[in-house]
């Protein structure tokens, strides 16, 4: 696929250029700091109100850390608070699993998370999850970036990492982005996990939404485990609409093997407002919710060990019932 070759040479090259911005003032600048510090938290609530009740659509492509294109797919998603909802289908696929005109949708809530799928030429769905979903959040956060990026790089807001003593600010500058004016502003934070993260972040002035950012995470021992970044472009002001999502996660040479980090996100509509509680259920693809929770494996075990029970508890019966025989 040699133009969609050039066409990602020509993405990585475009953000390659972002990475040398030229700086227009290199020490921390106090009354940027203060404003920022001042306008933050409520403009970054206000993005978060505006894209926690929103439907966005557009086409995702994922490649390898080296550029190795994988699939193009459209996708719809749909959230209303902390409901989600993303169906995938297939355009263009180099894998095999993810054949062309093959539909995924994952979503619903923590409690009633749903994967199921449809490949080319089925009439229904199949049911691969249905149930209470640890790290629903997470999975959400990697499959709906369009929706969360904008006012926030990682799972908890920048504001509140602060807030909450998790990151340190290191500096807040102005800097020069392809001749406009914006804010940069670096961190360190813990994780977790004890790993240490070196972080930042580009940010519109006024609506404080966020166009770049990147994290280089080490271990203790200093270690880089891993770095990713993220680049936002929008469309007006009130509030800044997604227009596109590009990011990246690159690991260590040693772990080369795992490396499937490229994703580009080109969004065509966005459409806030409530979304109804019945799209994020399986009724709405026309399935009826499976009385326990589901999935192929663990349908495939339960039924096994159901079966095994009942042996144990027939022989465990017919034993008694000898017994008794044996007594009378």
């Amino acid at each position: 696929m040699p133009h969609q070759a050039h066409r990602w040479l020509c993405l990585w090259a475009t953000l390659l250029l972002l990475t040398t911005l030229p700086k227009t003032c290199e020490a921390d600048d106090s009354d940027v700091r203060g404003t920022f510090l001042s306008e933050y938290p409520a403009a970054r609530t206000k993005l978060q109100n505006a894209y926690s009740r929103v439907r966005v659509v557009g086409n995702y492509t994922r490649a390898t850390d080296t550029g190795k294109f994988l699939w193009k797919k459209s996708f719809e998603i749909l959230r209303d608070g902390p409901l989600f909802r993303i169906e995938l289908t297939a355009l263009e696929s180099t894998r095999e699993t993810w054949p062309v005109g093959s539909t995924q949708a994952v979503g619903g809530s923590a409690e009633k998370y749903f994967e199921i799928e449809k490949k080319l030429g089925e009439e229904r769905y199949s049911i691969n999850w249905f149930g209470a979903k640890d790290g629903f959040e997470g999975r959400m956060r990697t499959d709906c970036s369009p929706v969360l990026v904008a006012y926030s790089f990682g799972p908890v807001p920048l504001d509140e990492m602060l807030a909450g003593k998790t990151a340190k600010l290191s500096s807040v500058r102005p800097v020069n982005l392809n001749g406009v004016e914006v804010v940069e502003v670096t961190t360190e934070s813990k994780q977790v996990d004890g790993t240490n993260a070196d972080e930042r972040y580009l940010f519109q002035r006024g609506s404080w939404a966020l166009i770049d950012a990147s994290a280089t995470y080490k271990d203790l021992s200093g270690r880089v485990r891993l770095t990713g970044r993220k680049a936002v472009s929008y469309d007006g002001n009130d509030p800044p609409i997604v227009k596109t999502v590009d990011e990246w996660y690159e690991l260590p040479t040693d772990r080369a093997g795992e490396k499937r980090g490229r994703r580009a996100f080109e969004v065509t509509t966005v459409q806030f407002g409530p979304i109804p509680a019945d799209r994020f259920s399986l009724a709405s693809f026309g399935l009826e919710e499976p009385a326990l929770p589901t999935t192929g494996r663990r349908v495939f075990w339960t039924l096994v060990m159901s079966a095994g029970l009942l042996l144990t508890m027939g022989v465990w019966f017919a034993a008694a019932a000898r017994r008794r025989r044996k007594i009378r």
